[in-house]
């Protein structure tokens, strides 16, 4: 059993044209009893999107469960999605993402932009803000700014705004951009902040490339790096802006 709060759902097999939204986009489950939490602002699952996501207005999720876990995912995107066009997932408006569990033996996990499909033809580009925040008494919660478990991102992440993934309370996991399995072009003149990295291609499965041209990419806080690296050749290029942490 859970609480379910699912703003917009779109289960498909083709789906044309764009999903826009310029307005005000909310979700809040909140589980009291034995039950989990699940909140969605936008979630997509399907086998062809020949269009594009775009997000100019606000989107706001929040799960909170006091005796199992909870999750938020601000814009998921899953199954075998093999469309998009170039003009792939675009933010310009603000969304944010916000999971707790208050319970001792429970996680608590947020996604601002959850991406686990094959393919994404037009990448990824962000020039407004998308926050995740989780806590939890665990010290297991995941709280992930951009969470991409994508085998394969034709136009890479370009961020010229701000994506955090902020722990709140326990000793989680906090990740501004977190890469799974896929590997992907990122360029920042942005922010890109984490709790624990800012930056984090540990799983990836290929080697990815950071181009950190302004702004910063940055640890907030105590434990762990700005830019986490995986065992292939990542290849970081620093032209401009900051990197305020190490790189591992």
């Amino acid at each position: 059993n859970a609480a379910q709060a699912l703003a917009v759902v779109l289960n498909f097999s083709t789906f044309t044209g764009a999903i826009v939204n310029s307005g005000l986009v909310t979700a809040t489950a909140t589980a009291t009893t034995l039950n989990r939490a699940i909140a969605c602002g936008l979630a997509l699952n399907g086998d062809t999107l020949a269009g594009s996501v775009s997000n100019a207005g606000t989107i706001t999720v929040s799960a909170s469960a006091n005796n199992t876990f909870a999750v938020a995912n601000g814009i998921t995107i899953s199954g075998n999605v093999a469309g998009l066009t170039s003009l792939g997932i675009s933010n310009s408006g603000t969304i944010l993402a916000t999971a707790n569990a208050n319970a001792a033996a429970n996680a608590a996990e947020a996604f601002g932009l959850n991406v686990g499909v094959g393919t994404l033809l037009g990448g990824i580009t962000n020039s407004g803000t998308i926050i995740a925040r989780a806590g939890d008494r665990l010290h297991c919660g995941l709280a992930v700014g951009v969470y991409l478990t994508a085998s394969s991102l034709g136009g890479g992440l370009v961020n010229s705004g701000t994506i955090a993934g902020l722990v709140t309370a326990g000793t989680g996991t906090g990740a501004g951009v977190q890469v799974f399995n896929g590997h992907v072009a990122i360029t920042n003149t942005g922010v890109i902040e984490g709790s624990r990295y800012g930056i984090d291609l540990s799983n990836d499965g290929a080697a990815s490339t950071i181009n950190q041209n302004g702004g910063a990419i940055a640890l907030v806080g105590s434990t762990g790096a700005a830019i986490r690296l995986s065992s292939f050749a990542d290849t970081v290029n620093i032209g401009g802006g900051t990197i305020v942490g190490n790189i591992e």
